[in-house]
């Protein structure tokens, strides 16, 4: 079981020899009940969002959009109560307009951490992923959310600069959903819609914004 898996966690690959099924088998069934209970491991591959900022005083400065991507993020997820965090230890951002970490566009973060409360979750369908070997495969589930969240990232490296911005800090409050993928016990966002307040170095602003993960995405594409 261990080896399926490690398999498992590349979805992109193994995605593409995915079969669906219209009926819960009893091995379906019994994974599903199992999520009951226990820790699921969350993990982001290749993430990309775009945002709109917009000041919630004049004296904050002007509305903006930003970019960011994440190469890798992991976390873990209570499957009883939906409680789940994720931490990425390296985010590059960009921006356009006016923004309060500084006249330059380009910086990375290396702390960057998400607790989340998933009130809804549901399964939408069932999947079997196959493996090389015809009798190796693990049940997935294409899975909605939606719940609240907070978000903090901080210890900001100015890329044009060269310098760190020790006081930079972005908080982020507000609401999401979307839809993820679930393979043996293994969670990757597919793509999610947030909106709430963030605040820029002590300037209040409103957020708007979409997320999606490219290699589990591409992933379900090939279903």
């Amino acid at each position: 079981m261990k080896n399926m898996v490690l398999k498992c966690v590349p979805v992109f690959a193994v995605l593409a020899m995915a079969m669906p099924v219209h009926a819960l088998d009893e091995t379906l069934e019994t994974g599903e009940s199992a999520r009951a209970s226990g820790f699921s491991t969350n993990i982001s591959m290749l993430g990309l969002s775009i945002g709109g900022v917009i000041p919630i005083a004049s004296e904050s400065g002007h509305a903006s959009v930003e970019g960011s991507f994440v190469a890798l993020g992991f976390g873990a997820e209570h499957n009883g109560t939906n409680l789940g965090l994720m931490f990425n230890p390296f985010t590059v951002w960009t921006h356009l307009g006016n923004y309060p970490l500084g006249n330059n566009s380009e910086h990375f973060s290396l702390l960057n951490l998400t607790l989340y409360w998933n009130v809804l979750s549901r399964t939408v369908f069932n999947t079997v992923i196959r493996g090389e070997n015809p009798t190796e495969w693990a049940a997935a589930s294409i899975r909605m959310f939606a719940g609240p969240f907070v978000s903090a990232n901080y210890f900001f490296f100015d890329i044009i600069a060269r310098r760190f911005i020790l006081d930079g800090h972005i908080f982020t409050a507000g609401l999401r959903a979307g839809l993820g993928i679930e393979v043996e016990n293994v969670n990757l966002e597919l793509f999610s819609v947030v909106a709430g307040f963030r605040l820029l170095n002590g300037r209040n602003h409103v957020f708007v914004g979409t997320a999606i993960d490219v290699l589990p995405l591409l992933g379900l594409v090939r279903l």
